[in-house]
C-alpha cells in the first residue's frame, strides 16, 4: 500500500478509471463521479460504492465526506442491501457471520485489486523508462554520427582549400619557369647575333707574346673557379630546396618520393621536379605533367632550329 503511494496521482487515477470500464461500471458514473479530482484512497472506495450499486445521486453528496463517512455509507448500504430492516433481529448469528465473511472476500478482492493496480503500473513504467533509455541511446549516436562528419567536412574543406592555394602556387611557378625560359631564349638568340656578327670578344691566339698568353689563362682559370664556386653554391641551395619540398612534407608518400629520386638522379633539373613534385599530384598525373613539360621544350628546341636555319 506505501509504495502505491511514489506513483504520480494521474498514473492512478488513469488506472483506477481503466479497471472501471472494464467492470463495467455506468458511462455517466465514471464521467460524474470517479473522474473528479480526489485522493485515489477516495477514488477507490467511490468505485467499489458505484460497484455494489450506490446510486449516482448518492455517490455525488459523498463526494466531500470523509474517508471514513464513506467507508460506513457503503457498509449501511451494504447492511440494507442484504436485509430488510424488520428482519435484522431474525438473523441469526450464522447469518450475521456470513455477511461479515461477504464483507471480508470484498476488502480481499480491494486489496487484489489495488495489487493487480500496482503490478500494472510498475509494468506500464519499466516499459516506458526502457524505451525512454532506448531513444536516449539513439539519439546520442546520431548526435556523434553527425559530430563525425561535421569534422570529416571540415577537414574536406580545408584540403581543399589547401589544394587551391598549392595549385595557384603551382601556376605561379609556371608562369616565372615561362618568363625565364623566354628570358634564356632571347638571351641565347642575342648572343648568337652578336657571335654571327663578329661583335662578342675574341680570346688571344696562341702567337701573342707569353705576358698575355699567362694574364689570359690566370684570367680564364680564376673566372672558371669563379663559375664552379657559384654553381657549387647554386647546386647546395637547390638541393636543400629538393630536400624541404619532396622528403619534410608530411602528404608526401613513399612512391611519389621514389620517383622524384628517379626524376632527379636522371638529370632532370630540380626547379623543373618541383614544379610537378607535389604531394597532390599522384604518380601518374607527375608523368604525366614531366612528359608534357619535356615534349614542350622538346619542340621550342625544334622550332628554334629550324628558325636559325
Amino acid at each position: 500500500m506505501e509504495e502505491i503511494k511514489s506513483f504520480l496521482p494521474e498514473e492512478l487515477k488513469a488506472y483506477q478509471i481503466c479497471v472501471a470500464r472494464w467492470q463495467e461500471i455506468d458511462i455517466n458514473t465514471i464521467r460524474n463521479i470517479l473522474e473528479k479530482e480526489m485522493v485515489w484512497k477516495k477514488r477507490e472506495w467511490m468505485y467499489l460504492c458505484a460497484l455494489d450499486g450506490i446510486p449516482d445521486e448518492k455517490l455525488e453528496e459523498m463526494i466531500d465526506w470523509e474517508l471514513a463517512e464513506i467507508q460506513e455509507a457503503r457498509t449501511n448500504f451494504l447492511q440494507e442491501k442484504f436485509q430488510k430492516s424488520s428482519e435484522a433481529e431474525e438473523l441469526s448469528e450464522g447469518k450475521i457471520r456470513q455477511l461479515q465473511e461477504q464483507l471480508s472476500a470484498l476488502q480481499k478482492e480491494n486489496e487484489e485489486l489495488e495489487r493487480m493496480i500496482k503490478t500494472q503500473v510498475d509494468d506500464f513504467l519499466r516499459k516506458i523508462n526502457g524505451e525512454k533509455e532506448t531513444a536516449e541511446k539513439k539519439i546520442q549516436k546520431l548526435e556523434e554520427r553527425l559530430k563525425g562528419e561535421t569534422e570529416a567536412l571540415q577537414k574536406v574543406q580545408e584540403e581543399l582549400t589547401a589544394s587551391r592555394k598549392i595549385c595557384r602556387d603551382d601556376e605561379e611557378i609556371i608562369k616565372n619557369l615561362k618568363e625565364k625560359y623566354r628570358s634564356s631564349k632571347e638571351e641565347l638568340q642575342r648572343y648568337k647575333s652578336q657571335q654571327s656578327k663578329g661583335l662578342l670578344p675574341v680570346p688571344i691566339e696562341a702567337e701573342e707574346t707569353s705576358f698575355f698568353k699567362k694574364f689570359w689563362n690566370c684570367w680564364k682559370r680564376k673566372k672558371e673557379e669563379k663559375r664552379f664556386h657559384t654553381l657549387w653554391a647554386l647546386r647546395e641551395a637547390e638541393t636543400e630546396k629538393f630536400v624541404q619540398a619532396v622528403f619534410r612534407d608530411p602528404k608526401m608518400q613513399p612512391e611519389q618520393e621514389d620517383y622524384l629520386l628517379e626524376c632527379l638522379q636522371e638529370g632532370d633539373p630540380i626547379e623543373e621536379i618541383l614544379v610537378y613534385g607535389k604531394s597532390c599530384f599522384s604518380v601518374d598525373q607527375m608523368k604525366q605533367l614531366r612528359n608534357y613539360h619535356k615534349n614542350k621544350v622538346l619542340q621550342e628546341q625544334q622550332k628554334g632550329k629550324k628558325r636559325w636555319r
